[in-house]
């Protein structure tokens, strides 16, 4: 028989399927080795130094000598560089801020249940903030540039990016704290993060200024960080299994033990509240902006209409409201059923639905109203904008537009009548305005053409048109006015 013949009395081999059970073992391995993979890979325990860790920050909480004296030339630094509106002074100054200590003291008592620890953290935190304070204050007090730079003004009010970042720098800063061979790339990093510093130099500015809703809003964004930072601090001992401190006295023990947990709840529950607040502003505030940017952000005027971006006011209010407030300047008014199909699309929006939209606008008559409303409205506005180029550049473009509207308010039917008055021979007059450049500017010229009647003389026709534009420049208060003759 040929080797390649198969003997038909014999079964061709089967090919061995692996049953259910052995896929089911097979991946419950492949599994299990994934998940011990991970846990090898966000392990923090193994490589922690409990002992060195706890020594450091209680080292740190002190504030007395040379601490404290590095505290007050930092605050120095960073003020100098909030009021300069200079980004990497105010990273120098915070760079070698001691300001964490306490905060992270904080975290630590209430995660072991130390009373004397927290007691010190709390004094020491205490005397941090108020020589912080007073060194701000007496700088800007007493030095004569007080700008409201940019840099001061972005630490009045927390939104939900300082919480998270306050928040998740704590969680980086004990994680590096713990492991052993401090990162110190890590607490330099967490340190320009967090910003602990601009906002206690702001408060001095607000004081010194005597502008309260700036001190109040600089100290409650400080208060958020240093919550939030002290929350991530006891997170992470939690997490790390930190020994609790244990009292002899078994009474003490006890009402400490029951102590400790209730007043990080009660810690907790205002972080938790400032935080729902601060989310619900932060998507109101979003919706605003996209609502903007799609209804008038879109619209195109015909005609010298302009809307101002830049002085658009959006106010959030906690009873669920709040208001749009957008500024229109020119000749040319939005119509009424446009403003009413905005105010329809506000239902669009879950965080616009009572929100009211204000739409400041007006005609050719009302360039002095509008010259006056966008005055006070820059003053009220000028703190948010985003620096001193900017002030100047957007008023004097509002200015000029402003003017120039004004110039362009002529009264052309009094002025014909005055002139056909005047003028027997005058058939018609026409006006309209010109561009005129020098290469260097572009002007507006008010010109206008005067057609006389058949069979005036060309020499009573100029002596009029003189004695015509002389009037026109003084009835007008413009000396740029031109005419031309049509016979």
């Amino acid at each position: 028989m040929n080797q390649f013949d198969q003997d038909p009395s014999q079964d061709p081999p089967h090919h061995q399927t692996p049953s259910e059970e052995e896929l089911r073992k097979e991946l419950k391995g492949l599994f299990s080795k994934f998940r011990y993979f991970l846990v090898d890979l966000l392990d923090i325990r193994r490589n922690t130094d409990i002992e060195s860790t706890k020594v450091a920050i209680i080292e740190d909480i002190s504030f007395k000598g040379h601490t404290i004296w590095i505290l007050v030339c930092s605050i120095f630094i960073a003020s100098i560089g909030l009021n300069a509106n200079s980004t990497a002074v105010v990273i120098g100054a915070m760079l070698i801020s001691p300001l964490m200590g306490p905060i992270l003291g904080i975290g630590l008592s209430f995660a072991t249940n130390d009373i004397d620890t927290l007691r010190r953290s709390l004094k020491n935190g205490a005397i941090m903030v108020i020589y912080s304070v007073l060194t701000a204050f007496l700088f800007f007090e007493f030095f004569p540039i007080r700008d409201e730079s940019s840099e001061l003004l972005a630490r009045t009010a927390p939104d939900i990016r300082d919480v998270l970042i306050a928040f998740f720098g704590g969680l980086a800063l004990v994680v590096a704290r713990a492991k052993r061979g401090t990162v110190a790339t890590v607490i330099f990093g967490v340190a320009i993060a967090t910003a602990l510093m601009p906002p206690l130099c702001t408060v001095g500015f607000g004081i010194a200024i005597r502008n309260w809703e700036y001190a109040t809003g600089a100290m409650y964004l400080f208060t958020i960080n240093a919550i939030f930072i002290a929350l991530a601090t006891y997170i992470i001992l939690k997490f790390l299994r930190f020994p609790v401190v244990r009292y002899i006295d078994s009474r003490r023990r006890r009402f400490l033990a029951r102590v400790i947990p209730l007043v990080a709840i009660l810690v907790m529950i205002p972080a938790g509240i400032t935080f729902y607040r601060v989310f619900q502003e932060s998507q109101f505030m979003s919706q605003a902006q996209d609502f903007v940017e799609t209804t008038i952000g879109n619209y195109q005027f015909k005609d010298r209409g302009r809307f101002l971006d830049n002085l658009t006011q959006i106010e959030y209010r906690e009873d669920g409201g709040g208001s749009i407030e957008l500024v229109c300047v020119g000749d040319e008014e939005i119509p009424a059923n446009v403003i009413a199909s905005w105010e329809n699309q506000l239902n669009d929006y879950s965080r616009l639905v009572n929100t009211e939209l204000i739409v400041v606008q007006g005609g050719r008559d009302d360039s002095q109203e509008k010259f006056n409303y966008v005055s006070e409205l820059y003053e009220a506005k000028k703190a948010e904008l985003v620096n001193k180029e900017q002030k100047i550049r957007i008023l004097e473009e509002e200015i000029a537009l402003l003017s120039k509207n004004s110039r362009l308010a002529i009264p052309f039917d009094e002025i014909s009548a005055e002139a056909k008055a005047n003028y027997n021979e005058l058939a018609a007059l026409g006006f309209s305005f010109t561009i005129l450049t020098d290469f260097q500017k572009l002007d507006t010229i008010p010109v206008f053409e005067l057609r006389w009647q058949k069979g005036t003389r060309r020499k009573t026709a100029n002596e009029n048109s003189e004695r015509l534009h002389k009037w026109l420049k003084l009835r007008l208060k413009d000396s740029t006015v031109r005419i031309y003759n049509s016979y």
